[in-house]
């Protein structure tokens, strides 16, 4: 998971290079091995990429999942890798040169029971509409969440619904009452289950650009679950944001030079513009 905010061309082309070691991460991630014992993240991909062209403001969403067609097998996890790292390779033509952005990438491994499909991919965009105009709530999410318990608060069946998908609309309501990020992300760690690593782009009329990063860790998780899901908050000159911690790994090999937080608990706020 990558969530990323940029501030002029050098810091754009460490984006762009991010996008490209998730990609090597989603293959083989030795951290996802020890948990699960498989090291792909292959149930699918998805994007989010806000960035200004000089004239104005492109909004591009793309999510994908071959098992829609191909079923939930083998057959799609080799089929979604292959499209990550073509989407990873258009995603950094896109990035590098810009002078201002926010790119949000996600490589999904689903959790059992889960529903799969295009559909399902992260980010989730969810509309908030206001006396001040629409705004967007865009969320990618490491980890799990209690399904029943937010599905029950929303009136929805849970089994529609993957885990973080429940967490986006609830997440949206709670902004569209008027609380505060700190207020919602603080009342969403009663549902947390696995994890609460989560990345979210916040987009108003204007444009007004945030993008927020939080992280929750319930008691009692092993060795190896403490190294997978925590926090890695980088900054790097013109750019700042998540990555994930297999990520980072693969960052330090490559002798990327960043300075890093994995401070459990702590909301960080980037705004991008506005």
């Amino acid at each position: 998971m990558l969530g990323a905010a940029w501030f002029g061309a050098e810091g754009s082309r460490l984006a762009a290079r991010l996008a490209g070691l998730l990609y090597e991460a989603a293959r083989s991630d030795p951290l996802l091995e020890a948990i699960t014992g498989d090291a792909r993240h292959c149930h699918g991909y998805g994007y989010l990429l806000v960035y200004s062209d000089g004239r104005g403001w492109r909004i591009l969403w793309e999510r994908y999942d071959a098992a829609d067609e191909l079923g939930p097998g083998e057959e799609s996890c080799r089929a979604n890798l292959d499209a990550l790292g073509w989407a990873a390779e258009r995603l950094a033509s896109l990035v590098e040169g810009t002078a201002r952005g926010v790119l949000m990438l996600h490589a999904r491994r689903a959790s059992r029971g889960e529903p799969r499909g295009s559909l399902h991919a992260h980010p989730y965009l969810h509309g908030i509409p206001g006396r001040n105009g629409y705004r967007m709530l865009a969320l990618m999410h490491n980890g799990s969440v209690h399904k029943d318990g937010l599905a029950l608060l929303l009136g929805v069946d849970p089994a529609a619904y993957t885990d973080t998908h429940l967490l986006a609309v609830w997440l949206a309501r709670q902004l569209g009452t008027g609380r505060t990020m700190e207020e919602a992300v603080r009342e969403a760690e009663k549902y947390t289950k696995t994890a609460l690593d989560i990345v979210l782009a916040d987009i108003a009329p204007g444009p007004s650009i945030s993008l927020y990063i939080y992280s929750h860790l319930p008691e009692g998780l092993d060795a190896n679950r403490l190294e997978y899901y925590k926090p890695v908050v980088f900054t790097a000159g013109e750019a700042k944001g998540y990555m994930s911690s297999t990520l980072k790994l693969l960052a330090e090999k490559r002798g990327l030079k960043l300075e890093t937080d994995e401070t459990i608990g702590k909301l960080y706020h980037v705004k991008v513009t506005g």
